[in-house]
């Protein structure tokens, strides 16, 4: 089961972690709707310490939820 760290309380995505493990949370989103999140990858960030977690939230979660299609579409499209 995974579990999206876009969240609107800074200490949200601690607790899932602290809950649920990192390895089981990703950083969602809710495009093309405004949630009124204006950097969800730093509010991640903030709340966690551990640059292990924080790498597993923001990217390599996604990776593995999703595999080639996700990398293959991440290449495509190039840096942003």
């Amino acid at each position: 089961m995974w579990f999206d760290a876009l969240v609107y309380t800074s200490p949200a995505p601690r607790f899932l972690v602290e809950s649920v493990g990192a390895e089981q949370v990703t950083l969602g989103t809710d495009y093309p709707f405004d949630m009124g999140v204006d950097d969800p990858v730093q509010k991640v960030e903030d709340a966690l310490s551990d640059p292990v977690d924080r790498s597993a939230v923001c990217c390599g979660n996604a990776i593995a939820l999703f595999g080639k299609r996700l990398t293959d579409r991440l290449d495509a499209v190039g840096p942003a």
